[in-house]
């Protein structure tokens, strides 16, 4: 049996808490900066909620197909072998495209964009992310039933 390789189901989990602890980080940055805004209320909540809107909508019209992917493809692998290796968690591809979402965050957070900017984009990337993982989840959640 190989070290690094782990069943399909795993490859789902990993996902999923992976998806999760990326969104819970910039949900955690946008709250921090939403709280350090000194804006009216009513101001606030309304990129609050613009933040959870297109988040939801970006889920829906993106992230969910990118799930969907993601879950067949992993099903996909190795048909013939019950384990596969455990970075197959995402493609080549999806990982290129990490790096480069890393890099572009650092980029806008230091390029002198105000807060009021980002919040309310690391708000919607996070509420995308935390419903694909609730995807990922109730994936696993059904099959096990």
């Amino acid at each position: 049996m190989d070290p690094v390789s782990a069943k399909r189901t795993t490859l789902i989990l990993i996902a999923a808490i992976i998806w999760s602890a990326v969104a819970l980080g910039l949900a955690t940055a946008a709250i921090i900066w939403f709280t350090h805004l000194t804006l009216q209320s009513g101001y606030l909540a309304m990129l609050a909620a613009a933040g959870l809107l297109v988040g939801a909508a970006k889920y829906k019209f993106m992230f969910k197909g990118l799930v969907e992917k993601n879950i067949g493809r992993i099903y996909a692998l190795s048909p013939h072998k019950e384990r596969v290796c455990v970075f197959a968690f995402q493609n080549v591809q999806s990982y290129l495209i990490v790096l480069v979402m890393m890099a572009l965050g650092y980029i806008i957070r230091t390029s002198g964009l105000t807060k009021v900017a980002l919040a309310p984009a690391y708000l919607a990337i996070a509420t995308a992310l935390f419903l694909g993982s609730l995807r990922y989840f109730n994936f696993l959640r059904q099959r096990s039933v």
